[in-house]
């Protein structure tokens, strides 16, 4: 195997998984691409009066951008900055004030 520089059964079971968790090593400019598209798809719109349904537009939004990047483990693997980039999206500044105060 080209990757490894031996045959397919020299490899050890450890070897495997590294190999294959590379594919969700994320380069620093590619999530920071990805947060930038986050923002820009994360909009709390404040037209929409019941609070349920502006939260879950939001949420809908979120998994939406993700899944057309494949990147759906963002969700899982990355809660900090996902808190981050839908805290920065409430409107009005009061309110992400009084939420941020409370995370």
């Amino acid at each position: 195997m080209f990757d490894f520089g031996k045959s397919y059964g020299d490899v050890t079971e450890d070897e495997w998984v590294a190999w294959f968790m590379e594919a969700h090593d994320e380069a620093p400019d590619e999530l920071d691409a990805l947060k930038k598209r986050l923002q820009v798809a994360l909009q709390f719109d404040t037209k929409i009066l019941d609070a349920d349904s502006r939260v879950s537009r939001v949420l809908d939004n979120s998994m939406k951008t993700l899944e057309a990047d494949g990147q759906e483990w963002v969700i899982h693997q990355e809660g900090k900055l996902m808190v981050e980039i839908i805290t920065k999206a409430i409107k009005p500044a009061p309110l992400q004030l009084a939420v941020s105060k409370q995370l």
